[in-house]
């Protein structure tokens, strides 16, 4: 799949959910290093400042949709949630999210996953999302209970750990 032009940018109530610029980098470094952010994701810190660029930029030519969380009027990201793994053979996608915790408990990571769910099954098509997260980080699992998802299923990591396997089903269109 190609990456979308022009990116789709999203607003919500107090969100704007936009493309990820260079300048990210420092922010993305700060996410994926911080040990809360990492207590439960399968993936080493990332430990430099140009492996943080090397994967901003990665991401931002990628086709996967993986957007900035920012407040409105403030460019600065305190999170990012995506839409990968787009298969549009099965019309379906992963999608991922992570939040600075200094930024958590205020609801907008509920906020953008309603986005990105209703992006992603209106204007993408999806018939289904899934998220795969560790069975031992209830505010995701939570997260994703809220919003319907189910769990399909579990799936161990390379290092061992276990992870849930959550879908949502797109609701099948009520005929008038």
């Amino acid at each position: 799949m190609q990456a979308l032009s022009p990116f789709p940018n999203i607003t919500t109530e107090r969100l704007l959910l936009r493309q990820l610029e260079w300048e990210d980098y420092v922010e993305i470094f700060s996410i994926r290093n911080h040990p809360i952010v990492n207590r439960f994701v399968n993936r080493p810190p990332t430990m430099s400042v140009k492996v943080a660029q090397d994967f901003t930029l990665e991401l931002i030519q990628s086709a996967a949709l993986y957007w900035a969380i920012t407040l409105k009027g403030q460019p600065k990201l305190f999170g990012t949630i995506c839409l990968w793994n787009i298969s549009q053979e099965k019309a379906c996608a992963d999608v991922g999210y992570e939040m600075l915790p200094h930024m958590q408990g205020n609801g907008y990571m509920t906020e953008a996953l309603a986005a990105v769910i209703d992006f992603g099954f209106q204007k993408m098509g999806l018939a289904a999302i899934e998220a795969y997260t560790n069975i031992h980080n209830h505010p995701s699992i939570n997260l994703l209970e809220k919003f319907s998802f189910k769990k399909i299923g579990e799936f161990k990591n390379d290092n061992g750990t276990l992870d849930a396997i959550l879908r949502l089903n797109k609701e099948p269109q009520q005929s008038e």
